[in-house]
């Protein structure tokens, strides 16, 4: 699962406030009950509601990013009785990404956190999760060009399962989007026979009526800027199916995030 948490909260938010949807986020994740979890946005206050509400997860925090006052974090969580962790780090999406940084016109610091896993079948595969900026174009570009090395450094040459989960702030057939396709990543919602311009991530808290009050989005098509994209292991990584989770309380008009959770089943195999 890949989700923009949206983890904190405005003073305009009101009913979209963290404390009175963290229950409906958190009820969103357990029902889809993912084994690993690339969470962007995580705030301090939505990280201890994890942690005190899904305590079958453990948590690899990553980096910080944002700002140093506010800080969040692309945080992967994971079910431990069903993955190993083999390995960590993490790193800034800059011109100096083993420091604190920001560069190329982007509004706050942008990180990535990947961790190593192991499957009960000791498959292992890599898992790198990341926040493009939502301004800065260059910053997304170069932030793909640097995350697409960072990954291939840590492949090494081997045909390693990869997995790359994001909020991506541009939608499929962006320059970052061919970056990685250029770099040999399937997008599991194409690959689960999905269309580039299905139904968008990004709802600001509108749901489906977001297409219709935004008229940027009712022309240019669908928000998709929430994605999963896996490389290598071909013969052991298996794109099943790829969903759009978009649970919300029509009681009352809430919604777990401003973006819709993306899910995806891989099938790993030694």
């Amino acid at each position: 699962m890949s989700v923009n948490v949206r983890g904190f909260s405005r003073r305009r938010d009101g009913i979209n406030s963290w404390e009175h949807r963290a229950a409906l986020n958190v009820a969103t994740i357990r029902r889809s009950a993912p084994d690993v979890i690339g969470a962007q946005e995580l705030r301090p206050e939505s990280l201890a509601t994890y942690r005190a509400q899904l305590p079958e997860y453990s948590c690899v925090i990553g980096p910080g990013a944002g700002r140093p006052a506010s800080p969040e974090f692309n945080a992967i969580l994971f079910d431990p009785a069903r993955l190993q962790v083999l390995e960590t780090g993490g790193f800034w999406l800059s011109e100096t990404p083993d420091r604190l940084s920001s560069a190329w016109r982007a509004r706050i610091a942008r990180s990535a956190n990947w961790v190593l896993f192991s499957t009960p079948d000791a498959v292992p595969f890599l898992h790198l999760n990341t926040h493009l900026d939502h301004l800065s174009g260059l910053a997304r570009l170069r932030g793909s060009d640097l995350l697409v090395r960072r990954i291939t450094a840590l492949r090494d040459g081997d045909d390693l399962p990869t997995v790359v989960t994001g909020d991506f702030n541009c939608r499929p057939g962006s320059a970052p989007y061919r970056r990685f396709a250029d770099a040999g990543f399937r997008d599991t919602a194409l690959a689960a026979g999905g269309h580039e311009r299905e139904t968008g991530t990004f709802h600001a808290f509108h749901g489906f009526r977001h297409a219709v009050l935004n008229r940027v989005d009712a022309l240019r098509g669908a928000r998709r800027i929430d994605w999963i994209l896996v490389a290598g292991g071909r013969q052991r990584l298996r794109v099943e199916d790829h969903a759009v989770v978009r649970d919300h309380d029509a009681s009352t008009g809430m919604f777990p995030s401003d973006h819709y959770p993306v899910l995806s089943t891989l099938a790993v195999s030694g």
